[in-house]
């Protein structure tokens, strides 16, 4: 069945472009000056069938090294509830050039990454990310990462958070996955689904957060 008429996409801006694929954000919550970050697009879908809840997932544009810090506070703010999810569709790098900067512990396992250490938002928010296991998983082509986020607030506990994170190898950019990777990208469908907590929303990028990304949570969304 359609979805009902009320799905929307919420937190549109006005962006300009940085090269292929980027674009300047001058509307982010917290950027003092513009940056190559663009504001995450949260995106609600609902059934016709109103025995389901909405589901709700952020697009993004696969992060890169000045982003890092605005990633991962963006990771924490809007994923309210532990575990969260991230969908990564692109490979890091491909024959057409670098599609998305290393912003997590791949295999350092005890290896803390630390976030905000320069406060550049003045409110002393500092996190640091740890790497904790790393599954291999439909013939090689997900890599399923758990971390670890570990949120400090100025006068309040640490929070730490389980973050899953889903490595998806079999989609190129400007293609799709051939016909004998069908099962693989709906395995990764199923697993985003089981490990995403319900009051969090699912993360998904690809390189320009437009493509794969949109695809995805398009067929997430239908079967």
């Amino acid at each position: 069945m359609c979805p009902s008429t009320s799905n929307r996409m919420e937190g549109w801006i006005a962006m300009r472009t940085t090269g292929p694929g980027r674009t300047i954000a001058s509307g982010c919550k917290f950027a003092k000056t513009n940056t190559t970050t663009s504001m995450p697009s949260p995106i609600t879908l609902r059934s016709s069938d109103l025995r389901y809840p909405p589901l709700r997932y952020i697009a993004m544009q696969g992060p890169t090294k000045p982003s890092f810090d605005h990633v991962w506070r963006m990771v924490a703010e809007q994923t309210s509830s532990s575990p969260a999810v991230i969908v990564q569709l692109t490979e890091m790098a491909d024959k057409h050039g670098r599609k998305c900067d290393q912003y997590l512990p791949m295999a350092e396992e005890g290896t803390a990454w630390r976030i905000n250490d320069d406060n550049i938002w003045g409110d002393n928010w500092k996190a640091y990310l740890t790497f904790h296991s790393l599954e291999i998983i439909a013939g090689g082509a997900i890599e399923k990462r758990m971390l670890v986020l570990h949120i400090d607030k100025e006068g309040e506990k640490e929070e730490a958070r389980i973050i899953w994170h889903f490595l998806y190898k079999r989609w190129p950019d400007y293609g799709v996955p051939t016909a004998d990777d069908i099962n693989s990208l709906l395995k990764l469908i199923k697993l985003s689904k089981q490990y995403s907590s319900p009051n969090s929303k699912c993360i998904v990028h690809c390189s320009a957060g437009v493509g794969r990304t949109g695809c995805f949570i398009a067929l997430d969304h239908l079967i």
